[in-house]
């Protein structure tokens, strides 16, 4: 093998352990895919995540290098090449509700730079065989390289991946190609007690339940015990349309957990003209039609502190008004000058309050929370690289207790942190 090539080879299997590392790419996948979603008791958060976001976020992960116990190699064969995953499209559902993924192994190199082998769209209806005669006719090399059919089956609360069935292209020119066997066991991924970093205080701590589907995996999400889910639950993501790729359901506790969490050690700040606001104890109640949002703000300017309500309606929330009212104090017990002084701070921050009631309705009146939410940006460290997923929320309403969203998301760029 060329130098080239030698260098390639160390890079790769230097990048990354083998099962370590894939089971933090799938195990970040579900998480991300979720974003920080929490739930209340065994009240799940509800995903639907489009196959082709599957595709994208996992793809961005590759190459992985296969584990010894699958490829064969170990101590006698130390220099027999890394085998590594370089292409995975999701096909759907499979017996008993396996999921279906197509998969591309190179033994003896990672394939970059080399032009990709599975097809973007209609790479799970041909056959092994059929996908084999279309990859010869690919300019590149293809010694050593096998496309397969892998399947995934969860139980709580893992998620085991075995290859199904696969076809050899062509004997590699470093050595025999790796003996793969039907349903042999290639990892088993945890699900449970995935970390999200929480900047406010300690890492949001998620159990993960994907289930498959034809062109999409809906995942519920759990946070704290381990309970069985909910099975009462009725409500379900919407369905994906245009341009959106992820759908959620989150009940109102949920989202009441997020903010609790995201605030629990510093405010949420918010500019306003040229102020700064700071937001602290938010927390949602749903009404007829829409949402209240409140909890105490205070303006850096003057570090005063009103209670506000901030009302948003609509089939795709908007910001209806916002209402603040000063905290006073309790001036009864005083006398004299003290309760004089008293009444008058209370006075002051009934004036400030009602100022910035009337300021935030200018400002944020009539404009979409999901807008006022900007784009939605999400990383995560897997093995030695840096996972990141961007996207847009493009429709945010109420409903039934719960919160309902769909966005299109996109996996960024990963480099090493």
């Amino acid at each position: 093998m060329n130098t080239g090539g030698s260098l390639l080879l160390k890079e790769v299997a230097t990048r990354a352990n083998a099962s370590l590392r894939c089971r933090m790419s799938i195990a970040a996948g579900l998480a991300l895919l979720g974003g920080p979603a929490l739930a209340a008791g065994n009240e799940p958060a509800r995903l639907r995540v489009a196959g082709a976001l599957v595709d994208d976020v996992v793809q961005s992960l590759l190459p992985v290098v296969l584990p010894e116990s699958v490829t064969g190699a170990g101590a006698a064969d130390s220099a027999r090449p890394v085998v590594v995953l370089t292409e995975t499209r999701y096909c759907g559902a499979g017996d008993k509700g396996a999921g279906r993924f197509r998969a591309v192994i190179r033994h003896g190199g990672s394939g970059a730079g080399s032009p990709p082998i599975l097809p973007e769209r209609d790479a799970c209806r041909p056959s092994l065989a059929d996908l084999a005669k279309r990859a010869s006719a690919v300019p590149g090399p293809v010694e050593g390289l096998v496309i397969a059919d892998l399947e995934a089956t969860w139980k709580p609360w893992e998620l085991k991946v075995a290859l199904v069935r696969s076809v050899a292209l062509g004997s590699p020119k470093s050595g025999r190609m790796p003996e793969f066997e039907d349903k042999r066991g290639l990892w088993t991924i945890t699900t449970s007690d995935l970390r999200i970093a929480n900047h406010a205080g300690e890492p949001i701590i998620l159990h993960a339940a994907p289930s498959f589907a034809a062109a999409e995996i809906d995942i519920a999400v759990l946070l704290g015990e381990r309970g069985p889910l909910a099975a009462s639950r009725k409500s379900v993501p919407a369905a994906l349309v245009g341009e959106a790729n992820l759908s959620a359901d989150v009940p109102v506790a949920f989202a009441n957990q997020v903010l609790r969490r995201l605030t629990a050690t510093q405010p949420l700040a918010i500019s306003v003209d040229r102020d700064v606001v700071d937001l602290d104890k938010l927390s949602i109640t749903q009404e007829a039609g829409g949402l209240t949002i409140q909890g105490d703000a205070s303006p850096r300017s003057v570090r005063e502190t009103a209670h506000v309500n901030i009302f948003v309606d609509g089939d795709d929330l908007r910001v209806a008004s916002v209402r603040a009212q000063g905290q006073g104090d309790d001036c009864a017990g005083l006398g004299g000058v003290a309760r004089i002084a008293c009444n008058l701070r209370g006075s002051a921050r009934g004036v400030v309050a009602e100022a910035l009631g009337a300021t935030l309705t200018d400002r944020y009146q009539g404009q979409l929370v999901r807008e006022l939410a900007g784009q939605q940006d999400y990383r995560f460290n897997v093995g030695e690289q840096i996972l990141e997923v961007r996207g847009d929320l493009l429709r945010l309403g109420s409903g039934a207790g719960s919160l309902s969203a769909l966005a299109r998301f996109r996996s960024g760029p990963t480099a090493k942190p």
